[in-house]
């Protein structure tokens, strides 16, 4: 997703949970007697959610209303937003799931697009009357919905503050999950108002991954599928799986460690890249002919990416147990940086073979040090959530992704 849909214009908890009912038990009166609502009321509602979604879900026939093509690629998105919310009203009030669901009304029916607006508004905006016109109410009608959620929760989320109130630590956890639940209606919306072929894939590379094969994996699906549009969004890991959680990206490609504490991401393992130390072409540790020790690496400024990278890590693994350590001079993700540096000065680094060919080249210019000991290695991946459901074209792209990952590897 390019930005988050405003909630203004969302689809309401109780449209969504009209249609997942009428959809589940294909009766409009079965889902207005589970919903303790009027038919007319739900047929409203489906109204509404049909005309934001921008097509009919729902096929009524005299025998009940069942969900078309449309509804059946919505109906998922819906659940997993219902089961989100679920998810963390346990995790983070011991609300039971049972209680929570869009299949009954104890809770969910009670929790109001007004109480997640307020809760958003405060959490995200810088000040609290700020967070008020952003919701179109008085700071006196904003303070009131906020009790109003703390007493349906029986949790406090809201402390005084100097200009109304602002979020403790709870609430700021409730609004981030919040914002994946409503994640999965806005990418289920954009699914349906975009056709298979010209679903923009949305894609994140880490700073540290090498460019080239995700441009040539790129030029090698746009072949096949020129009518396919590639976001590609170059950052940090952490700010790229920020995104992947809330929907904003749909394939991460790194080869970053995923955190020990993340859950509901999947990485798919593509490419094992070797790490190798390198220098400039005749470095005065190139002329020795022997093996290199921790002790002359340790003599010589070291070129790095940042905390948190592979190649770091593999450098700190390797001083992990010596009394000698490196010299790291400078700290940065810039291919262009680091070369220069390596061919204008003493500097060493740790790169894989990929990097080595393809950013690094003419290969003249560098050169292998003697170091027989394994740096590990770089490990490429696919990262996605794990309840992902790539439509045909994403799956294509996966597809093309692996195997030239295995083509690569091969002439490796």
């Amino acid at each position: 997703m390019e930005h988050q849909m405003p909630l203004s214009r969302m689809p309401t908890l109780r449209q969504l949970r009209a249609f997942a009912c009428v959809a589940k038990s294909g009766s409009v009166g079965a889902a207005a007697s589970l919903l303790g609502l009027t038919q007319p009321a739900v047929t409203q509602a489906l109204t509404k959610l049909e005309s934001i979604v921008g097509t009919t879900l729902l096929s009524r026939t005299p025998n009940g209303s069942f969900p078309n093509a449309a509804g059946e690629k919505f109906l998922p998105y819906v659940v997993r937003c219902f089961g989100l919310l679920s998810e963390c009203l346990y995790e983070l009030f011991l609300i039971e799931p049972a209680k929570c669901s869009y299949k009954s009304p104890s809770i969910t029916h009670k929790l109001t697009d007004t109480h997640l607006r307020c809760l958003l508004a405060i959490v995200e905006a810088p000040l609290f009357e700020v967070a008020a016109r952003q919701v179109d109410v008085t700071p006196a009608s904003l303070q009131r919905s906020a009790r109003d959620l703390e007493k349906l929760l029986a949790r406090e989320l809201f402390n005084k503050s100097a200009d109304g109130l602002e979020a403790n630590l709870t609430a700021v956890k409730f609004a981030k999950r919040v914002r994946r639940a409503f994640g999965e209606i806005q990418f289920g919306i954009e699914q349906i108002k975009n056709a298979q072929t010209d679903v923009c894939i949305r894609i994140g590379k880490d700073f540290s991954v090498n460019g080239h094969l995700i441009g040539e994996v790129i030029a090698e699906f746009l072949t096949a599928y020129p009518m396919a549009v590639i976001d590609l969004q170059d950052d940090g890991y952490e700010a790229l799986l920020a995104n992947l959680h809330s929907g904003k990206l749909d394939i991460l490609i790194s080869n970053t460690r995923l955190p020990s504490d993340v859950r509901d991401i999947v990485e798919h393992a593509c490419l094992r890249d070797d790490y190798h130390i390198v220098a400039r072409r005749h470095h005065p540790l190139t002329r020795s002919g022997a093996d290199i020790s921790l002790s002359e690496l340790a003599r010589f400024p070291w070129t790095i990416p940042p905390a948190g990278t592979p190649r770091l890590e593999s450098l700190q693994s390797l001083f992990a147990n010596s009394q000698h350590q490196p010299k790291i001079s400078v700290e940065s993700n810039s291919t262009s940086l680091q070369r220069h540096l390596l061919e204008n000065s003493d500097c060493l680094t740790i790169l894989s073979m990929r990097e080595i060919k393809t950013d690094l080249a003419p290969l003249s210019e560098i050169e292998f040090l003697p170091y027989r000991e394994s740096l590990g290695a770089a490990f490429l991946k696919c990262v996605v959530r794990a309840n992902w459901e790539p439509t045909k074209l994403q799956q294509h792209f996966m597809d093309y992704f692996r195997r030239h990952c295995e083509a690569v590897a091969h002439c490796n």
